[in-house]
């Protein structure tokens, strides 16, 4: 038997019970009758709750039904007493109606509260199972630093003990160092923290980033502070291996250039000093051949001193210098390819852009982008320098009507020995780059086959 059926049994045994009083009472006993027909009351209201509107209707109206004869046959008692009778059964639909209109919307409100429960419930389980299956450590802190939330990864990483403190950043724990960077977070100074954290580990010392973010409520209240902590001690060691790969492989690029760059005039020299040695040759023949000896040599030093240069940084003295006086000293040096190369220059500086800079080297720069274009120009054209300041940074520009750079060697450019030239070494613009980055600077390309290239130079200003 279901609850409905049991419900509905226990609702006309009520009825019934209190019906058959009133029929087996006498009439003359009326005051005993108003306590049977109050009685009433109790298996209607039951019926409303029970089974809501419908319920507290029908049974009213049921009530109604088999009490009326009662009512029929006491028709001779008193007026009053009648007409009591009569307001009652009215008054038991009344109660019945009421009762159950407002059950049903109770009944429906508890409907609608079961049902956010269960939708925050099921949100509340999807919340913690996202936190636990995060591989990060999650740590929730309010603005006294008291723990309230963490997530699985905390607990199987650290210490369960650690969860209970009063305060995260207990000075005898690996986190205390974290407290300032959370204090600024709960302040407001800053939004979000980063940082790096060394914690020992259970064989060795490991490496976490952690990230900390300010808890707001519903009314952007900062109630307290998140905190995630990644383990990057594995990510650090892989970069360290590739480091290590990449300067093996940067090694090995930079002996076979120099064993390139050396064989070829040192075996010019070779066959030139044979031929002196075991022929016999004209005088102006031998001073030639003693030229060419000098000319290889100049130019393995040349690449040497380049090498150089590229590898070890010279201290130099910094100055404050205005980058326009310097452009037009590196002009007025290279107005001999005008008439050479058929090139000309079109100087555009609109600001005044004071750097503080290594001139000599700065000087190197602009050279170097420069003569890669003027070499990129083959039938000549113009050449744009446009300087103008940005933020708090001068920028300088460098368009050319070359050749142009595709895209397959444009991310190569900056590497040390890429040319795609005949001639060069391939390191003047990586010895560029290297210039402009220890300038705290910028230095970037854009390019376009046969239409030719902007080299943009960023410095900061001061």
């Amino acid at each position: 038997m279901n609850y409905k059926n049991k419900n509905l049994i226990s609702l006309l045994f009520m009825i019934i019970v209190i019906t058959f009083l009133h029929y087996f009472t006498s009439f003359n006993h009326w005051e005993i009758h108003e306590i049977y027909r109050r009685l009433y009351y109790i298996p209607i209201i039951f019926a409303a709750f029970k089974f809501r509107l419908r319920g507290g209707l029908v049974t009213s109206i049921f009530i109604v039904l088999i009490y009326t004869p009662h009512v029929v046959l006491n028709i001779n008692n008193t007026d009053v007493n009648f007409l009591n009778q009569i307001l009652e059964m009215f008054l038991f639909v009344f109660i019945g109606v009421i009762t159950g209109y407002l059950a049903e919307k109770l009944d429906i409100k508890n409907q609608l509260l079961l049902s956010q429960l269960e939708k925050i419930s099921q949100i509340e389980m999807l919340n913690e199972n996202i936190l636990n299956s995060m591989s990060s450590v999650l740590i929730a802190l309010d603005l006294n630093k008291k723990v309230k939330i963490t997530n699985k990864a905390f607990s199987n990483k650290f210490n369960k003990s650690k969860i209970k403190i009063p305060n995260f950043f207990e000075k005898d724990l690996e986190f205390s160092s974290m407290e300032i960077d959370a204090d600024k977070v709960i302040n407001g100074e800053e939004i979000i923290v980063k940082g790096i954290l060394n914690i020992d580990g259970e064989n060795k010392k490991e490496v976490f980033k952690y990230t900390m973010y300010p808890l707001v409520n519903y009314l952007n209240k900062t109630e307290g502070i998140v905190i995630i902590l990644e383990n990057v001690t594995e990510i650090l060691e892989l970069e360290k291996e590739i480091e290590n790969s990449s300067r093996l492989t940067s090694i090995g690029l930079i002996a076979s250039s120099i064993a390139h760059e050396i064989r070829n005039p040192l075996g010019i020299i070779q066959t030139i000093v044979q031929t002196i040695k075991y022929n016999s040759i004209s005088e102006k023949k031998k001073d030639e051949g003693l030229d060419i000896i000098i000319e290889e040599i100049t130019r393995a030093n040349k690449f040497v001193n380049e090498l150089l240069d590229f590898s070890k940084a010279k201290k130099e003295i910094i100055f404050r210098s205005d980058l326009s006086k310097l452009i037009d000293n590196v002009v007025t040096t290279l107005n001999v390819y005008e008439k050479k190369c058929n090139i000309k220059f079109k100087v555009k500086i609109v600001d005044e852009l004071i750097c503080a800079i290594q001139v000599d080297k700065i000087k190197q720069v602009f050279l170097n982008i420069l003569l890669n274009a003027i070499n990129s120009m083959d039938k000549g054209g113009v050449i744009i320098i446009k300087g103008y300041k940005k933020d708090s940074n001068a920028v300088i520009e460098f368009v050319d009507e070359g050749k142009g750079i595709s895209k397959k060697n444009i991310n190569e450019i900056f590497d040390p020995f890429f040319t795609s030239g005949k001639v060069g070494t391939g390191l003047g613009l990586a010895i560029s780059k290297k210039i402009i980055l220890e300038h705290n600077g910028l230095i970037e390309v854009e390019s376009e086959v046969d239409k030719g290239s902007n080299f943009k130079v960023v410095l900061p200003l001061g």
